[in-house]
């Protein structure tokens, strides 16, 4: 530990040679409230117009010492103790210090001996804590300094005699609160020649007086990154640091320390140390975290626990929530984590790194914490928050320094713009924009993943690096298309299987890398003819999603084919083709089933008919073709037999005796009337009558007569005969 040097100490003595110092460290200076405490009143120190810090004693204010003799530690904790709480009411994380002075010059009639530290006890309990610390003043042997937080060991404020001792240091957060109790006892041990004496008297806590301290530390500013990976056995190179600075004294990198413990030749996490010190030896210290990993992949898989980016508040206490290794066989792993470079007193980003051991193989993975001032950051962005929406739009970012920026007087800011690839973080050219530029705005216009990393420059060339980091995200790429599936039902599977049916096609695996596909799966049905057709899938950008076409086989056909040339058609009136009557098909969809299609009309009557041609489609589409067939298989009609008799009508079967003329008519045939023919019969039958052509007739002679006729069409059809017609003539 590094010594640090004290401008002015006036030490205190009361009955005994101690006294109680709270020493508050805020903001990087130390705040001395110099008074006697009333033990019914709080104190309030205000620093500036920004931090204050509030202390108060909640028992009497005394550590009783009324005939006092060497104790052990258990009667020693067993003893009145006197209570402390401290608590932050400012706005800014402070760091504390609680210190024993030894003095023998403050009180002029105190006649006593100055005890030494080999002889003076204490005991001191954080927050009711049953683990307290007990320990004699002289144990300390190492100086004070930064590392000395949060240890809760003793060590020595300066190397004067009566210098005193820091027995308890911390950090507070902003209204956070602490309770001590403290307790001082005389040592009780072998070598203590004060163990025949009595002590009578007080102590009595006060804080702080006339203690003035220069804590003006000099600053570190690394070149490169804060962590760096090496594969075992790949070399080292140190980067060095871009800057160190001191408020008093400027430039004091001539004073640079580098030490390092790296092996490349073992994994392990190792840490290189940065010291500078100015006039006054006061230390500034930065390091740099170097991971060497094993090369081979030990088949380990981590898992962290919690967010990974973790954002972590300024000054606020960091909790490890932990992670979860296996190796290749499923087997769980002790994980060990390492956070000795996270630092959350000080803006910036940081890696939290955890190890995990398989055999003899070790692999190493991390957490990225931020350390940011939450809403009163240094740096403020506009648009501030995109909440992880990818836009389709430009973004234009505008980059401003904060109005509520107090102790610091900035000079200007510095960013650079990242590009996620794979998770890694590639930046350009760091910009740097004076004060009086600000805002500045940058312009976001291709398709990507981004950051922007601010450092903030002041006055006094202070860099205030790692600041708010702000991510925006461009998406103006299409998604991709996948394979689409096909239902299979009620339609068929095969997307190369003609149907006349509704047909469903889904895209079930939409791909886009930026933004994301905005659904799963999108299905669309199918309804009118057609062989190929379009899904259209859309991505998650906004305001305007990215789409893609999608192209798909269809083969819907619900188009009945076409009926094309004929052939063989009949002209004139027939019973019996010569040849068959073709149909030629066309279809552009499906196809015909068949070129042709054809048909004898075997025993068809019907001066037209139809041939059915169909498709290739399943279930087939048809379509009915008209021809000509001219065909007549049916039999004609009966005609009708009219007479007449000296010029009056003949009813069948009267007498008359004169001649009767006999006239056919009527009857019907499709192909139409070729001939009447009649026969005369002397019996009432037609079968041994011989057949006349003609359509009448007439009857002289005197006798009975039986009149049959029928009629013949133009395809040769004999129609059906008639009942007799009866003719008597007497």
């Amino acid at each position: 530990m590094m010594k640090k040097k004290y401008k002015k100490i006036n030490l205190v003595l009361t009955i005994i040679p101690v006294m109680v110092v709270i020493l508050l460290l805020i903001a990087g200076s130390y705040a001395i409230f110099s008074t006697d405490l009333n033990p019914t009143k709080v104190h309030t120190l205000t620093i500036g117009d920004l931090y204050a810090a509030k202390l108060s004693i909640t028992d009497d204010g005394y550590v009783n010492l009324i005939n006092a003799v060497p104790l052990s530690n258990d009667l020693g904790m067993k003893g009145d103790a006197t209570n402390l709480t401290l608590e932050n009411v400012g706005d800014i994380t402070a760091t504390y210090s609680i210190i024993l002075l030894d003095d023998k010059t403050e009180y002029a009639d105190y006649s006593g001996s100055v005890l030494p530290d080999t002889v003076i006890k204490y005991g001191i309990t954080r927050n009711h804590n049953v683990n307290s610390t007990i320990s004699l003043l002289s144990d300390a042997t190492e100086y004070c300094s930064d590392s000395s937080i949060e240890t809760y060991s003793a060590c020595k404020v300066s190397s004067s005699a009566e210098s005193g001792r820091i027995i308890m240091t911390g950090r507070l957060a902003v209204d956070e609160s602490v309770d001590y109790k403290l307790r001082l006892w005389i040592n009780y041990s072998a070598g203590n020649t004060y163990q025949e004496n009595r002590y009578y008297g007080q102590v009595k806590v006060i804080i702080g007086k006339d203690l003035e301290i220069d804590t003006n530390k000099p600053y570190i500013v690394l070149n490169g990154d804060r962590e760096v990976s090496l594969d075992v056995g790949e070399n080292y190179y140190e980067q060095g640091i871009l800057a160190a600075l001191d408020k008093e004294d400027g430039d004091v990198s001539n004073t640079l320390s580098i030490t390092d413990n790296i092996d490349i030749s073992t994994p392990g996490i190792y840490r290189v140390s940065y010291s500078v010190y100015d006039s006054n030896n006061q230390y500034g210290f930065a390091t740099r975290t170097v991971i060497v990993k094993n090369p081979i992949d030990c088949g380990i898989t981590f898992t962290l626990v919690g967010d990974n980016p973790l954002s972590q508040l300024l000054g606020t206490t960091y909790s490890e929530q932990g992670a979860t290794a296996v190796d290749s066989n499923s087997n769980s792993l002790t994980v060990t984590s390492n956070s000795m470079g996270l630092d959350v007193d000080t803006i910036g980003q940081y890696h939290v790194i955890y190890s995990a051991t398989s055999g003899t193989c070790t692999d190493y993975t991390y957490r990225l914490v931020e350390v940011t001032m939450g809403s009163g950051g240094y740096i403020i962005y506009s648009p501030d928050e995109t909440n992880n929406v990818w836009s389709s739009d430009n973004i234009t970012a505008s980059i401003d320094i904060s109005d509520n920026i107090t102790g610091i007087t900035p000079a200007s800011i510095k960013y650079k713009i990242g590009t996620y690839v794979n998770d890694v973080i590639t930046y350009g050219n760091e910009v740097t924009v004076l004060a009086n530029a600000l805002p500045t705005t940058y312009t976001f216009s291709t398709t990507g993943e981004y950051i922007i990393s601010s450092t903030l420059v002041t006055t006094t060339s202070l860099e205030i690096s790692n600041l708010m980091s702000q991510k925006y995200y461009i998406d103006k790429t299409s998604p991709s298309c996948g394979t689409p599936t096909y239902a299979s039902s009620p339609t068929l599977s095969d997307p190369a299987t003609w149907v006349s049916t509704n047909r469903s096609i889904s895209i079930t695996s939409c791909t886009d890398s930026h933004s994301g596909c905005n659904g799963s799966s999108l299905s669309k049905i199918f309804s009118e003819t057609s062989q190929t057709g379009t899904i259209t899938i859309r991505d998650k950008a906004s305001p305007n999603p990215n789409t893609a076409t999608c192209m798909v086989n269809v083969y819907v056909d619900k188009t009945p084919p076409v009926c094309g040339t004929i052939t063989n058609a009949n002209t004139t009136w027939t019973t019996t083709l010569t040849n068959p009557i073709i149909v030629n098909c066309s279809d552009t969809s499906s196809g015909c089933s068949s070129s042709t299609f054809s048909s004898s009309f075997a025993g068809y009557t019907g001066q037209t008919g139809t041939i059915t041609i169909s498709d290739s489609a399943s279930p087939s589409n048809t379509a009915s073709c008209t021809v000509n067939t001219y065909m007549d298989n049916s039999t004609p009609t009966a005609p009708t037999i009219s007479a007449t008799s000296n010029g009056s009508s003949y009813t069948s079967g009267s007498w008359v005796n004169t001649s009767v003329s006999l006239s056919i008519s009527g009857g019907n045939a499709l192909s139409g009337l070729n001939t009447y023919q009649y026969c005369i019969s002397s019996t009432n039958s037609s079968s041994s009558c011989s057949w006349v052509d003609g359509s009448s007739t007439t009857i002289s002679n005197q006798g009975t007569y039986y009149v049959f006729a029928r009629y013949v069409s133009n395809v040769g059809k004999m129609g059906i005969i008639t009942s007799p017609f009866v003719v008597k003539i007497g």
